[in-house]
């Protein structure tokens, strides 16, 4: 996926990060710095180190980038809650090393384990039904695990103070007027009025308030986040949308796969907190439509999906 938030270096510069972090050289071969284009915000590097490690480098866009608002510091927060994944024994990426000084770039950057196993989302066409199903129940198992963690004194975006709250309803409320903000920003039509979009979710603040504890949210585990090896999930990626809130956030809540809800042990759900699925649901696919005007994808796909979805949804809620 090309996209103007990829900060694509060159093979010198990324020997200079190579230094500093693992104080070595990269491996001699033509193929020892090879993009990977599955990202649609970061560029992603595998790294072939001359001790004949492989590790990925991922780095952030430019400082003088314009992204949406939600996405400032999403590097920090990515190597912060990935840490505290591998913490909990998540099977995520080791972090080895992040650098924010830009010194040697004009952005973050980090190295990590490269996760052994396959993409879900290319290798899944190829996977047996129950293969899949295996599959699925440790996806609903892991997200409960990071679910679990309630330690966060704050709900929201872990270094966003902007887009943090006492409580879930408020800082929901600031996370979703961001996003409409950023929309009418670039004068992006999403199907309906914008402020009538924001009432409709203040008039379900009611429901927000059910959530008492920030507990960890991925909020991004989706098949292209996760590795696999055979019927075993080796490997989670991409933290870097994770916030504090409600588990009911998550990508899971918004498939609803029979076995992922099974693995996670919630398969029925009360009006409210279908309510608050549907709330959820309108963040997530206005991202989808709004986002294409600040990285300018090279397909309309991303876009068009959310919209659709959009107006689908957002009757179910008036």
């Amino acid at each position: 996926m090309e996209s103007l938030t990829k900060n694509k270096q060159t093979r010198a510069t990324i020997a200079a990060m190579v230094d500093y972090i693992f104080h070595t050289t990269l491996a001699a071969s033509e193929d020892a710095v090879i993009e990977l284009k599955e990202g649609w915000f970061n560029v992603a590097y595998l790294i072939h180190l001359r001790d004949e490690r492989e590790v990925i480098l991922k780095i952030a866009p430019p400082r003088d980038a314009e992204v949406m608002t939600y996405e400032h510091g999403m590097m920090k927060s990515e190597v912060t809650l990935m840490k505290k994944a591998y913490a909990l024994g998540v099977p995520c990426p080791q972090v080895y090393g992040y650098d924010d000084r830009h010194d040697l770039i004009d952005a973050d950057y980090f190295f990590m384990e490269k996760l052994d196993g396959m993409n879900l989302e290319h290798v899944r066409e190829s996977l047996t039904g129950n293969q899949l199903t295996t599959i699925h129940r440790q996806i609903g198992k892991w997200t409960a695990k990071w679910n679990e963690d309630t330690s966060s004194a704050i709900f929201g975006y872990a270094h966003h103070p902007d887009l943090q709250g006492a409580s879930w309803k408020a800082a929901f409320l600031k996370m979703m007027h961001a996003v409409l903000r950023d929309g009418q920003a670039h004068q992006v039509n999403i199907g309906f009025d914008y402020a009538d979009i924001q009432r409709m979710v203040e008039h379900y603040g009611y429901v927000l308030d059910e959530v008492e504890q920030p507990h960890f949210i991925h909020w991004d585990c989706w098949d292209s986040n996760v590795f696999v090896k055979g019927d075993l999930v080796t490997g989670i990626l991409d933290f870097e949308r994770g916030f504090f809130g409600d588990p009911l956030a998550e990508a899971l809540f918004r498939m609803r796969i029979p076995a992922q809800l099974e693995g996670y042990r919630k398969t029925a759900f009360t009006p409210n907190e279908e309510i608050r699925m549907r709330l959820y649901d309108v963040y997530l696919f206005l991202i989808m439509v709004i986002e294409d005007s600040y990285r300018h994808y090279d397909t309309d796909g991303i876009r068009q999906f959310g919209y659709d979805q959009l107006q689908r949804i957002i009757p179910l809620l008036k």
